[in-house]
């Protein structure tokens, strides 16, 4: 998959320059011949000026020729793989490469929109204890969410139904995630099962992952709904001041 990205550049000031000096050359050559010193200065200058001001009137914001493409399909990993479309999709990297903005996520206030009912009853609990929420399919716009990556951490593909909430104070950040996703899927994540009690397993992120995180993640096989609870918190009287 080759993917650019098209970012908007003005050619290079000095290059710019170069070209109005070069000219302004023949100009103050022909003043030499018929003018002193002080004048020839004073033509120069205003030579140059004029130049100027005509070439910044010449670029054109929309113009492709003042444009560079770069490529970034080393920033994309491979998604030559099989998923199970009923839990996963694939991350839209052409989409966020392509956008001039990045995505502005949209949080919902309400249940509303949620289908599952399971994840809809989630929702509804961490609503009602004050957490901000998302959907995981917007958290996806921006390259964010849970599923499968890749050995480097990348994504490849998301567990689309479910949700992302969290909550923070001065010195505390919670966050949960809820997902519907089968079996298979949560044993290729790289969880490490830890205990099984009453039915719901409990796992742990591997260690030797490149960003493991010491979050509280359970499973429940008859609903397949995967948690994934976090809690961060810092001393504020510690924090720089600025």
């Amino acid at each position: 998959m080759k993917l650019r990205k098209t970012l908007k550049m003005l050619v290079p000031i000095l290059a710019l320059a170069m070209i109005i000096g070069a000219c302004n050359k023949a100009e103050v050559k022909e003043t030499k011949e018929t003018k002193d010193t002080t004048a020839e200065t004073t033509t120069t200058e205003t030579t140059e000026k004029e130049d100027k001001e005509e070439e910044s009137e010449d670029i054109d914001d929309d113009d492709d020729s003042v444009f560079v493409e770069f490529d970034y399909s080393d920033y994309v990993p491979d998604q030559n793989i099989e998923i199970d479309e009923n839990y996963l999709k694939f991350y839209d990297y052409d989409a966020f490469y392509t956008s001039d903005f990045f995505p502005e996520a949209e949080y919902i206030d309400s249940t509303d929109g949620i289908t599952n009912e399971i994840i809809k009853e989630e929702a509804q609990k961490l609503l009602d204890q004050g957490y901000l929420m998302m959907t995981a399919e917007e958290s996806a716009k921006g390259l964010s969410g849970t599923g499968i990556n890749d050995e480097d951490g990348m994504g490849i593909a998301y567990l689309y139904n479910g949700i992302i909430a969290w909550k923070e104070t001065n010195t505390t950040y919670d966050s949960t995630e809820c997902y519907i996703a089968s079996q298979d899927i949560v044993d290729q994540m790289g969880y490490i099962l830890t205990g099984d009690e009453n039915g719901i397993l409990t796992y742990k992120d591997d260690p030797k992952k490149m960003c493991p995180s010491d979050a509280e993640i359970t499973y429940d096989p008859e609903k397949e709904l995967l948690t994934i609870v976090d809690h961060y918190e810092w001393d504020a009287s510690n924090a720089p001041v600025g």
